[in-house]
């Protein structure tokens, strides 16, 4: 006599589950994340203000606040990289989110964009949770370029598990969603209830829709305080983050630009410009870059000084960047004399090498991998990033290479 026996092992559909419904055992690889433990971390937020909106920092917070008829947003300037077939992961901690008796306040928290004009609150695309006063409604919202793909109010939302009515909004919160994007995935919202996330929605696009749920899955955190009327509240930004269940594989393209002919007869002492490089323009406003490593050649046996520093600011002219090819990578290479810096004007130094002169030779800096990457602010300003050097002596001359990998 023969038995069969079913072998099949199965799990419950819950938090235990990626996006993909794969148990969770991959290793997260973070890929954005903002924390306030000293400051407001302005090297790696954009803050626009419009009137009263202001923000203080505030025991590892950020409280922002209005008084009036007027708003502040706060919106990482990098983006996180989206690797299709992966589940990312997408957390945020907040508090004041509550809806006030008699106010029309608007409060969102998400990973998200919108148009680059003031008041920034059109053609958004991705996806935040809402506190909206104008309805009296708690929403988890998805946006397409501008199109509201959902709008969940609590009303909606799952009970099974634990009943949303008893969350007190005033209290620090922590929401969760993971997400597929391929365009058409799956999306499912929580809140972190007890320490355990509790699954609120689950928003599916495949079969049901046409076209992709957000046009772009590379976003920027945001928290955004808004309102419309004459009312005053306050909204308080904590900790986010958005990591990936897996790891980011080197599916990199890379791109490369070079100086090779107009940095020469320098003065010592003076900082130039050399090479720069940028995000192209907001149709990129999803990709990620970096600086890999730097090669510099100089043949008139000078020491120097070279610096990579983020957003320079020129003394006399403004560069002006070249799209390389078909690349989202925007290059300046004709930095000569002209370009000259003074630090101290809102420069941030990332890395500095001291050349020695006495013989003729180059040097290759290799750049490691950080947190800070450029970017956009929130009215479509993107970062820019230079190759500068500071000779010691003087009719110095250079060139410069620099090679770049980037995310699309």
């Amino acid at each position: 006599m023969s038995y069969i026996y079913n072998r099949e092992i199965q799990f419950a559909d819950t938090a235990q589950n990626d996006a993909f419904g794969r148990l969770r055992t991959s290793e997260i690889t973070s890929l954005l994340e903002l924390k306030h433990t000293y400051d407001k971390q302005p090297l790696l937020e954009s803050e626009v203000t419009d009137g009263t909106g202001e923000s203080t920092h505030v025991d590892s917070t950020v409280v922002l606040q209005v008084s009036g008829a007027d708003y502040i947003i706060r919106q990482s300037f990098a983006s996180a990289t989206y690797q299709p077939g992966k589940s990312q992961i997408f957390e945020a901690s907040f508090a004041e989110f509550a809806i006030t008796g008699g106010k029309d306040i608007i409060k969102r928290v998400g990973t998200f964009t919108s148009d680059v004009t003031a008041p920034y609150d059109t053609t958004f695309d991705g996806f935040f949770l809402e506190s909206l006063g104008t309805t009296n409604d708690i929403n988890f919202c998805i946006y397409q370029g501008g199109n509201a793909i959902l709008t969940a109010p609590i009303a909606d939302w799952l009970t099974s598990d634990y009943n949303p009515a008893d969350i007190d909004w005033s209290l620090s919160q922590l929401m969760m969603v993971d997400y597929q994007w391929l365009g058409v995935g799956r999306v499912r919202f929580y809140m972190v209830i007890d320490g355990i996330p509790r699954l609120f929605y689950e928003y599916t696009h495949a079969n049901s829709s046409t076209g992709v749920y957000m046009l772009s899955p590379n976003l920027p955190i945001r928290y955004e305080l808004r309102s419309p009327g004459a009312s005053g509240d306050t909204f308080v930004e904590i900790c986010s983050q958005i990591s990936m269940e897996g790891s980011l594989n080197s599916l990199y393209k890379p791109a490369t630009i070079y100086n090779l002919t107009s940095a020469s007869g320098l003065a010592a002492g003076a900082i130039y410009g050399i090479l720069g490089f940028t995000i192209y323009d907001t149709t990129f406003r999803g990709v990620v870059a970096r600086i890999r490593d730097i090669s510099i050649l100089q043949t008139t046996n000078d020491s120097y000084i070279l610096r990579v520093i983020k957003n320079p600011v020129f003394d006399t002219i403004s560069p002006t960047y070249t799209q390389l090819g078909a690349s989202p990578i925007g290059y300046d290479d004709i930095g000569d004399s002209t370009y000259t810096l003074t630090l101290g004007s809102g420069e941030y130094v990332l890395e500095s090498y001291v050349g020695a002169g006495g013989s003729l030779g180059g040097a290759k800096l290799e750049l490691k991998d950080s947190e800070i990457k450029p970017g956009f602010a929130i009215d479509g300003t993107p970062d820019s990033y230079w190759i500068t050097v500071q000779p010691l002596t003087t009719n110095a001359t250079f060139r410069v290479a620099m090679n770049i990998e980037y995310f699309e």
